[in-house]
């Protein structure tokens, strides 16, 4: 799904670091994006997770990835499709206001009930299960489940006019039930059946003091109350009244107040309160009579078009913490944890490198650019220019690498080499015995420095001396790092290490004695905190071990890790920036969770270093004259993760919903396909959540749900359970959804068919002759019916997605090597479940798959089957691959089998390629064209 993502300068996190300009992610979600109509009225998410979004245009459900609409009019449906005020019943059903009066709709069938005599507009449910609705004249208590038996309470509304309203039901936390009207705010008292008015007294010019909006109850048990035009209420429990606060200096629609949430950022709580004018941002602990600490408005000023959010009708919490905005222009999302990262700007050149204070380096460091140093304070993120010694700030501008002694650094740069003492000023340029360009520096744990010279090789200088030697830098020595480039250079296990040359170079720093590793790839290297040596390329991550490399990640095809970064904090943990963003990774480099979206990936691609900054920070500079304090401790926790909800199966023309919540079995009949539809109800970072399953009872291997679908096709029959489990940036979360069903036997495998065969297969001893034509006419007629079953499918319109085809291969053969008793390895990834394929690509693709697998079935006498589905470029690939017996391809009878695969592959302007080898097996390749 295609969003649209706003990046604010949203001053809201101001109090998290004083000189940073954080930055706030916003998503819009229109009807490109699904939504039935871009006008919201009311947003509710309900006790299974689902977001429902009430428009002016029908019922939307959202799991995090889709939304399906709810349209329906007439008599089974709607009464009509502009609906508002959402509400969950204790039953679980759906509530919401029509034009035509109150609805309900029920998730676990999907029915919708209208109630055309029940009293009021909306519902609300206390927490004793009580029904109350709203109307023009008061409140009303239902008796019954069809809302057509009540009690109503009148209630003095103000003058009589078509402006008399009921807007809001609260419940506080003591169990006293509030009331938003046309006059002040109303608290009912269910035990006397009596209102107790808290209506304000009306100013002159002020007259909507008591036109109320709505009811907020916040963490610390405050009351407040919006107006219409007169700001916001808030109850003063030592006077037992509702003080006002106006926004004084801001534009009246400011003080259209109409929906409020509370939302926290670490210790600071806020609130948003939506406005005619946008979302306003409060400071909830600076609130006082005339005092209003509005820290943010979103909305009309200053925003761009894709934020004119205008008058916000309805505000959602959501259980992960983010905030849901309901507006006339579309469906809004705001994740306060994604506010971690905020880069600062702090000079129009790029920034090199994080270089930490010797003396205090958990709470002071330097970035470096090419004209000049800054001074940067980790604990507020403040910063301020930081001089250099004068004569000298061209040598030190544009820094290459550094080591760290008591009193200052020795330096590499693009000017020369040499020592700044920092805490004195002062610079020992020692660039003449450079000879070059320097670039990487390290110590030997001799007391000498060691560093590298442009295309001339390695330099030794000692200190104590002052002298300097040239090491693998003689043109005409063999391997030599003379007119080579040097990657990597570092101290490690009494050795210094650097790469070159395509070879990683051990070289003893006693004798100048060297061994050679063979290395074709331009390799960086890291010393971990294990003491590791790891060899770092865009592609992979290598540990030098005994004198080989050892393989511990590579970029597989499904994938766009290439890795760019990478640093490690002061936890263990690793970090890395990649071409498609920012990611923490375990310390084996299985598990990688990610920063993507929060970290805004075009400043991320553009990160120059990442090092420890201390107080658990780590510091980025980019090349956009930017740096980042990244608090690791905070961001490094994920959020939880909720557990795959079954929304429906199907089997044939019969849907259940929400099998899961019933306790009788589902069984599927015989020959049935069964679809299950699923999601993971996950509002944070959503694109990079996926699920895998296994059926048991059928095969052992974990594989992934496409589009949030799973098909299964001719299962025999038999009890199944499916286990889910779910993935968020590869990342396995813990727990498991569980869904048990059964299919029915066929009619011969049940007892009295047995029982029956077992009778024929005597008498059939009379006539043998007839046994083969009998198995003949079998066989004909189920291959008929198989190929029927295929063109059926194929011509459906509802079968283009790639992910559909894909589960119809996978059940077609699961079935068919469960039967020969073949183990089948199926692998795709779920890139290729949002492709769609026309009615022609999907029938030949399926049916040369199809004849690639009877063959192997029937000739190969395999142990094991492997398909592969993959993406490659602007095609889909497949490949069917056996472990069997193999033949010669050129003396192969080129008969209906390979000429039918060929011409279809033809049809759809693929390519097609089949390999063999004699007592190695088969494969048969084949692609067809995205465009």
């Amino acid at each position: 799904m295609h969003r649209i993502t706003c990046i604010l300068a949203f001053s809201l996190l101001a109090i998290l670091s004083q000189a940073q300009q954080p930055v706030t992610r916003i998503e819009r979600y229109g009807i490109k994006e699904g939504l039935s109509h871009a006008t919201v009225r009311d947003i509710m998410q309900d006790s299974r997770g689902f977001l429902w979004v009430a428009t002016e245009w029908g019922l939307n459900r959202y799991d995090g990835k889709k939304f399906k609409k709810y349209l329906l009019t007439g008599k089974n449906g709607f009464p009509d499709l502009y609906l508002g005020h959402l509400q969950e019943g204790p039953d679980g059903k759906i509530w919401m206001q029509t034009g035509e009066g109150i609805c309900s709709l029920d998730p676990n069938t999907e029915k919708i009930t209208s109630y055309p005599k029940a009293n009021g507009s909306f519902v609300f449910f206390d927490r004793g299960k009580t029904t109350w609705t709203s109307s023009n004249g008061g409140i009303a208590k239902h008796h019954s489940s069809s809302l057509d038996s009540f009690t109503l309470y009148p209630a003095d509304l103000g003058p009589r006019t078509n402006n008399r309203y009921v807007n809001d039901f609260l419940e506080d936390r003591n169990g006293k039930l509030w009331i938003s009207t046309s006059n002040g705010i109303q608290v009912f008292d269910r035990k006397t059946s009596a209102y107790i008015s808290h209506a304000v007294p009306v100013q002159p010019g002020r007259d909507l003091l008591n036109a109320m909006t709505f009811m907020f109850e916040d963490s610390k048990g405050n009351l407040y109350a919006g107006t219409w035009g007169e700001g916001i209420m808030k109850w003063n429990h030592r006077t037992a009244r509702f003080d006002n606060f106006y926004f004084p200096g801001l534009q009246r629609g400011m003080n259209w107040a109409y929906e409020m949430q509370e939302i926290s950022l670490g210790d600071k709580r806020y609130f948003s309160l939506g406005t005619a004018m946008g979302l306003a941002i409060i400071d909830a602990d600076a609130m006082d009579i005339g005092k209003v600490s509005v820290v943010q408005m979103i909305g009309r000023e200053g925003s761009s078009p894709e934020l004119d959010m205008g008058q916000i009708s309805a505000l959602c919490k959501d259980r992960q913490n983010n905030l849901w905005v309901g507006t006339p222009t579309g469906l809004y999302k705001i994740d306060p944890s994604r506010q971690k990262f905020a880069w600062t700007n702090v000079s129009k050149e790029a920034l090199f490198h994080y270089v930490r204070d010797i003396r205090n380096p958990s709470q002071i460091g330097y970035a470096t650019t090419m004209k000049g140093w800054w001074k940067i304070n980790v604990a507020d993120g403040k910063v301020a220019p930081f001089p250099l010694p004068e004569g000298n700030e061209k040598l030190l501008n544009f820094i290459n690498a550094w080591l760290t002694t008591d009193s200052g650094y020795w330096f590499t740069s693009q000017e020369g080499f040499g020592f700044y003492d920092i805490y004195h000023n002062r610079v020992v340029n020692l660039s003449h015995l450079a000879d070059g360009r320097t670039g990487g520096i390290v110590t030997d744990g001799l007391g000498r420095i060691w560093f590298t010279v442009h295309k001339k090789g390695l330099r030794v200088y000692d200190p104590s001396t002052k002298t300097i030697r040239k090491v693998l830098a003689d043109s005409a020595v063999a391997h030599s790092l003379f007119a080579a480039h040097i990657f990597g250079f570092v101290f490690h296990d009494g050795h210094v290490w650097a790469t070159g040359n395509n070879r990683i170079y051990k070289i003893n720093p006693v004798t100048l004695g060297y061994e050679m590793i063979p290395s074709k790839l331009q390799d960086a290297l890291f010393v971990d905190k294990d003491n590791r040596l790891l060899v770092i390329n865009h592609r992979a991550v290598y540990q030098v071990l005994n004198g080989e490399l050892k393989t511990i990640y590579t970029v597989d095809s499904l994938t766009n890790r290439f890795i760019d970064r990478i640093t490690q904090d002061a936890s263990g943990n690793f970090w890395a920036v990649t071409v498609d963003g920012f990611y923490k990774v375990s310390n084996d480099f299985k598990t990688w969770i990610s920063f993507t979206e929060e970290s805004e990936v075009n400043s991320m691609i553009q990160v120059m270093e990442m090092r420890e900054a201390g107080n658990k920070k780590l510091a980025l500079v980019n090349a956009q004259g930017s740096f980042l304090l990244f608090d690791y401790a905070s961001g490094g926790q994920r959020k939880d993760m909720p557990p795959v909800v079954i929304s429906s199966v199907l089997t044939g023309d019969k849907r259940v919903f929400f099998p899961g919540a019933t306790k009788a079995a589902i069984t599927i009949p015989h020959k049935s396909a069964v679809e299950i539809e699923l999601s993971v109800l996950n509002f944070s970072n959503e694109t990079e959540t996926s699920i895998k399953y296994q059926l048991r009872g059928w095969d052992n291997e974990w594989k992934d749900v496409l589009d949030g679908k799973i098909r299964f096709e001719g299962l025999p029959g038999g009890n199944y359970s499916l286990h889910l489990k779910v993935f968020h940036a590869g990342e396995e979360y813990p727990g498991e959804t569980v869904f048990r069903f059964q299919v029915s036997y066929p009619l011969w495998q049940r007892w009295w068919f047995i029982t029956l065969a077992v009778i024929k297969q005597k008498a059939s001893g009379q006539m043998p002759q007839l046994l083969p034509l009998l198995d003949k006419m079998g066989a004909t007629s189920r291959e008929m019916v198989g190929n029927m079953s295929d063109i059926v499918w194929a011509i459906n319109p509802k079968n283009d997605d790639a992910g559909m085809l894909i589960n119809r291969m996978r059940s077609h053969a699961g079935a068919l090597c469960a039967l020969k008793e073949i183990h089948l390895r199926f692998n795709s990834n779920e890139e290729i479940g949002s492709i769609k394929f026309n009615m022609e690509q999907r029938r030949n693709i399926f049916l040369v798959f199809k004849e690639a697998l009877n063959n192997a079935l029937k000739y190969s006498g395999c142990n094991t089957i492997t398909i592969n589905i993959r993406k490659e470029g602007a095609a889909v690939a497949i490949s069917i691959e056996d472990d069997g017996k193999g033949f010669e391809v050129e003396d192969a009878d080129d008969g209906n089998g390979l000429r039918n695969m060929r011409q279809r592959t033809s049809d759809i302007k693929g390519d097609f390629f089949i390999r063999s080898v004699k007592q190695q097996g088969t494969s048969v390749a084949f692609s067809c064209p995205l465009t």
